[in-house]
């Protein structure tokens, strides 16, 4: 996680009064005052002079650019002291994910079951957790998995295999993938003629 060191003093550039806003709300949490000691709670200071502008933090907010203070956009700022909150439900036989940063939805993603599969809980909040944070991507798949359901010799139930740039090897050495690449569980799957859960990233 990436942690912004205070103690040393940093600069953040606003463009208008709601971006300073934005920034004095975090502050006054961190009980911060202005640099005279007046609370954050009076804006005036932000209200007169014009924009851009700094913003300098340090054990006190001022309104003065400090050259020795170490210049950090407003982005990062406001996601380190982000409140982050991730939601889990469940509707029927889909689980959905979403993620809320300060209160405001700011990602939702959803994992379906197959009507061909039994519904199961842990494995569709894996799914949809992993797919929040965007494990999911057109890039070949690489995990490990436990082999749940096989209709074939070449895979064997409870046996765990590795999944590696979209390829898997099964009992007989022979690779799975080579002109396709397994994108997804659900390609893998799709693909083997067997049924697995992933058990590691």
């Amino acid at each position: 996680m990436n942690k912004l060191d205070l103690s040393k003093g940093i600069s953040v550039k606003v463009e208008n009064i709601k971006e300073a806003q934005s920034v004095l709300k975090i502050c006054e949490k961190l009980g911060m005052t202005w640099v005279y000691g007046n609370p954050l709670t009076n804006r005036w200071p932000i209200i007169t002079g014009v924009y851009p502008r700094y913003l300098d933090i340090k054990d006190v907010v001022s309104n003065n650019y400090d050259p020795r203070y170490q210049e950090i956009k407003l982005e990062k700022f406001l996601d380190t002291f982000a409140i982050k909150e991730i939601y889990i439900t469940q509707e029927g036989n889909t689980v959905h994910a979403i993620m809320k940063k300060n209160g405001e939805v700011v990602k939702r993603k959803k994992a379906i079951c197959s009507e061909e599969d039994d519904f199961d809980l842990e494995t569709g909040v894996n799914l949809a957790i992993r797919r929040l944070f965007g494990h999911y991507t057109n890039k070949a798949y690489s995990c490990k998995v436990a082999c749940m359901v096989s209709w074939q010799p070449a895979f064997t139930l409870d046996k765990i295999y590795t999944v590696k740039n979209g390829e898997i090897i099964d009992n007989n050495g022979v690779a799975w993938g080579l002109e396709t690449k397994i994108k997804s569980l659900k390609d893998l799957n799709s693909l083997c003629g067997a049924k697995f859960i992933e058990i590691e990233n």
